[in-house]
């Protein structure tokens, strides 16, 4: 089969055109990728973030089912769409989290998992074929076409603040950063808050109006923009670099909250403020929070519940697709200044 990665040995990262089908062990399946989202978690990774990572890239995907090896509830029968979520945990005995009882912290927080075509795997999204954990899967509800249902790995990351509870009725919220992530977070708030209290602060005005919803107030940041200090009581950063902290700490009120929903890049990190940003945690005692990985339940619920909106504005933020021989091509476009998501088609897939 073909799949975009890097080969031990090699400098670069290419498309691959005799990479052996992986086979599925009992308890997993072999899935028939359909389409796979590019991230920018990709996109570090091509430039070097994680620099010892050699396989087949990509995590954000929709597939169909091929083989299911020991399903015995009959959940996954051949040709069933599913996605599937990233973290792919050990379930050892002596494995503190998988043996918790918590759900979100096997999820999460498995001292030994692998991370889909990102961390300690190396059968990722970016390929014609994958391998997945039957628990790691979900089925696709027939309401939701694949190009939506290939949003659900961020759609569910949104969805992650909603899981934490961390917004209380009558909260001014505030979303810093208008990429992928930023916009579905405030997608997912509209669909699950019926208060007017978010506002989305970003640099782009035409990303930031794909999200019609009057429940929101949109910020465009310039030279002259001014926020007040202390204006929030959440400010949920999604802009993966420091200075969405540093903002955040500023308009933040004290003992409010500031939700970090991205790992910082050191690019662009010049001349911020570092003990600045931390004496604001400190003195106005501002509760940090990280968020990652969220539930794909709730994340597919809610798109089908909502499935006139959600397809609405999701289907704005694909700025193009390509089929896997150009991703090459598809790569360069998704790390252009503008892009929101890029999607890769594979050869299973028909346009629907």
């Amino acid at each position: 089969m073909r799949g975009y990665g890097r080969a031990v040995g090699d400098t670069a990262f290419h498309l691959q055109q005799d990479v052996p089908v992986p086979k599925p062990n009992q308890g997993e399946a072999l899935v028939r990728v359909l389409l796979a989202g590019i991230c920018a978690t990709d996109l570090e990774i091509v430039k070097g973030y994680k620099a010892g990572f050699h396989g087949i890239l990509g995590h954000e995907f929709v597939g169909t089912v091929v083989s299911a090896n020991g399903d015995s509830s009959g959940a996954f029968p051949t040709g069933t769409r599913v996605v599937g979520e990233i973290n792919i945990c050990c379930s050892r005995v002596d494995c503190r989290a998988c043996q918790s009882g918590d759900l979100v912290l096997k999820r999460n927080h498995c001292e030994n998992r692998k991370v889909l075509g990102i961390f300690n795997h190396n059968q990722g999204a970016f390929s014609e074929y994958l391998t997945m954990p039957l628990e790691n899967l979900h089925v696709v509800p027939d309401k939701i076409s694949s190009r939506i249902a290939a949003f659900t790995e961020p759609f569910a990351a949104a969805c992650r603040i909603i899981e934490q509870n961390l917004i209380q009725p009558g909260d001014k919220v505030a979303v810093i950063g208008d990429g992928r992530l930023g916009l579905l977070i405030a997608l997912v708030f509209c669909l699950t808050c019926e208060e007017n209290n978010l506002t989305l602060i970003g640099k782009h005005e035409e990303k930031m109006n794909i999200l019609e919803s009057n429940q929101i107030k949109k910020i465009v940041l310039d030279d002259d923009t001014k926020i007040a200090s202390d204006s929030f009581d959440i400010v949920i950063v999604a802009t993966a670099s420091i200075r969405g902290v540093e903002m955040a700490t500023k308009i933040v009120r004290p003992l409010g909250k500031i939700i970090e929903k991205t790992t910082c890049s050191p690019a662009g990190s010049n001349g911020c403020g570092y003990i600045d940003v931390l004496n604001d945690i400190v003195v106005k005692e501002i509760m940090m929070i990280g968020s990652r990985c969220g539930p794909f339940a709730t994340a597919l619920t809610l798109m089908k519940e909502h499935y006139d909106d959600v397809e609405r504005v999701l289907s704005k933020m694909i700025s193009s697709s390509y089929p896997l021989k150009d991703i090459d091509q598809a790569i360069a476009d998704a790390s252009q200044k503008g892009t929101i998501k890029v999607q890769i088609q594979m050869a299973a897939f028909t346009n629907e």
